[in-house]
């Protein structure tokens, strides 16, 4: 043997390392460890599976169902005890606070940074007041004086993105940036540029891609490589059971040029861990209904049965929990396997829908944004638009309640306008952010008072 030679102590899947306290710790670190771990796409870098979403960290004023830091800290580190060390983020996610509440996580338990990987996104407006949701309404919100260049893919915007990233989680790196989608107003060549740059200087260390046509995505990937550039290491697309629509072309895709697959929404915001109700879409119940027949079979919980499906087929899948103990849930699929006769029990039902049905806003493209000031009197603001031929005006009250002129439609019980009258303001949106839609391509502000 030679002298440098260092003879193993024992085997660490069986725990002989009797002789050596450092070895024991690393048998105790396998043991406690109940995640696998991928490599993402082609790269050397492993992630965890599942990967977890940080989404719903935040802000309650920016979604009421997000987990504030109270809840949000102890999940965490709860997440990182059991190993589940990649989490998925973006600039957007209650602007900003979901990466703030990640960057203090790592602070309050001294979370050695290098065991983590942080994956955040760029692109989205991030709004200046907690309930503004720029990022739905990227047109308009361009047009503001305090939002212009500070969205979208421009080297000036990812620039400022990333570095505001970098300040709220309180990091000198990302190890995954991705952008959220793709922007056709800026030229690929200076979206891939920026992105190389932002890894060539170390504040990156890999890109991804999230939700886009197949042919955006290969153009940027084409780009890159011709150039010399950094290309994306991964993309985070919809993909469950209930949505298969990427395997069309974008899957496929990647499956070839080597891009780990990373898809949000596998359990299909939780209608694949319990019965079918009368709410579901009519395609989806006979799905869901065999993900429960296999479940019970199995003597499994049926998002065993939807994520062992994904999980053969994906780096890693993205999955936001508001419990701990929703997090052993998901990783007890570990060591779970479908039969090929059961994976083809659960598919065969699935029929062809709309793409990105799941990612139309529900408001018209052609929208405006107004933020109201919280300090005005009982009447916040008066608005008038002028619709093709016809005229509105709102007043909209602190309370969310709305009065009336002669020349306004009537609204429904819930405050909405109808649909004649190509105008919608959504009363149960929080003060501060007055949302407006019409059917024209671009309504015009005629009179604005607060």
């Amino acid at each position: 043997m030679s002298p440098m030679a260092i003879e193993p102590a024992g085997d660490p899947e069986h725990g002989a390392f009797d002789r050596n306290d450092n070895a024991d710790a690393v048998v105790r670190s396998i043991h406690e460890t109940h995640v696998t771990y991928k490599r993402l796409g082609n790269t050397g870098l492993r992630v965890s599976v599942p990967i977890l979403g940080c989404m719903s960290l935040g802000d309650k004023h920016w979604v009421p169902w997000s987990l504030e830091e109270d809840k949000a800290l102890p999940l965490l580190k709860g997440a990182f005890d059991h190993g589940l060390n990649t989490w998925d983020t973006a600039n957007v996610y209650s602007n900003g606070k979901s990466e703030e509440i990640i960057g203090k996580a790592i602070k309050t338990y001294q979370l050695p940074r290098h065991k983590l990987i942080i994956l955040s996104k760029c692109g989205g407006y991030v709004g200046e007041a907690p309930n503004v949701k720029g990022d739905r309404y990227e047109n308009a919100i361009s047009r503001s004086k305090d939002y212009v260049n500070q969205g979208g893919l421009s080297r000036s915007a990812i620039f400022e993105q990333v570095e505001a990233s970098l300040r709220r989680l309180d990091t000198t790196y990302l190890d995954v940036l991705q952008i959220h989608r793709f922007d056709p107003s800026t030229p690929i060549e200076e979206t891939m540029k920026a992105l190389h740059d932002l890894v060539s200087v170390g504040k990156v260390r890999y890109i991804g891609a999230c939700s886009m046509y197949t042919y955006q995505f290969a153009q940027m990937q084409f780009v890159a490589e011709k150039n010399g550039w950094t290309k994306f290491a991964s993309m985070q697309n919809h993909y469950s059971l209930l949505y298969r629509e990427e395997e069309r072309d974008m899957i496929k895709f990647c499956n070839e040029t080597g891009v780990g697959l990373i898809p949000w929404a596998p359990l299909a915001s939780g209608m694949l861990t319990r019965p079918a109700t009368a709410k579901v879409p009519e395609g989806d119940r006979g799905i869901i209904k065999r993900v429960q027949e296999v479940a019970e079979r199995r003597g499994w919980r049926m998002s065993y049965v939807a994520l062992s499906w994904i999980n053969k087929r994906v780096s890693a899948p993205v999955i936001d929990f508001d419990r701990i103990d929703r997090i052993a849930e998901a990783l007890a699929t570990k060591d779970k396997e479908l039969t090929a006769e059961e994976e083809k029990y659960v598919e065969e039902l699935y029929k062809a829908k709309d793409r990105f049905a799941r990612r139309k806003h529900s408001l018209p493209s052609a929208s405006i944004i107004l933020n109201v000031s919280q300090q005005c009197p009982e009447i916040i603001a008066n608005v008038t638009l002028c619709v093709g031929e016809q005229t509105m005006l709102r007043d909209v009250s602190r309370d969310g309640s709305h009065s009336q002129s002669s020349t306004s439609p009537a609204l429904d019980a819930k405050g909405l306008a109808t649909e004649d009258a190509g105008l919608t303001v959504d009363s149960r949106e929080p003060i501060g952010l007055i949302r407006m839609a019409c059917t024209e391509t671009e309504p015009r502000v005629i009179h604005k008072s607060s």
